[in-house]
């Protein structure tokens, strides 16, 4: 159909105002520590747990392996850089949202976004998220960075 491709030649914000009928309320949620991100990242992958916490025996299966973490960190700056892109591109000021912020405050967070689209913030609902990281996650984390420093790769 005519009216969809000229959505899609007037790029993705300009069809979503066509789609909501207004200015979209962009929230930009992203993790200032792409290294931690990406250890959670390769571990999910592994156990196929993507929240709360996987089975100690699924878990346990988990490898630690620098090559993978380094492509998931290079996968995730990729992304990082182009929604930073996309934004400058398109003039918008999403409500940016530090992972780490949002996990610690989610009620906060969601007053915060829903005041921005004209509702009641008291409406922010309690907080559900459960962080996933644990010791080991961390000791995967400090152990990548020992490695990267050593073999040059991504942080």
């Amino acid at each position: 159909p005519r009216g969809q491709r000229e959505r899609l030649r007037l790029g993705l914000l300009s069809a979503i105002r066509d789609v909501v009928g207004s200015d979209p309320v962009l929230i930009h949620v992203y993790r200032p520590d792409v290294v931690s991100q990406a250890v959670s990242f390769w571990r999910a992958v592994q156990t196929r747990v993507w929240r709360g916490r996987p089975d100690p025996v699924r878990d346990a299966r988990a490898e630690y392996h620098a090559g993978a973490i380094a492509h998931v960190v290079t996968m995730l700056r990729a992304q990082q850089d182009g929604w930073r892109n996309w934004f400058a591109e398109e003039g918008v000021s999403p409500i940016e949202v530090p992972y780490p912020v949002l996990w610690r405050n989610l009620t906060q967070v969601v007053a915060t976004v829903l005041q921005a689209l004209d509702l009641d913030p008291r409406l922010a609902p309690a907080p559900v998220l459960e962080r996933q990281a644990d010791q080991r996650s961390d000791e995967w984390v400090e152990r990548y960075r020992a490695d990267a420093e050593q073999l040059g790769l991504p942080v």
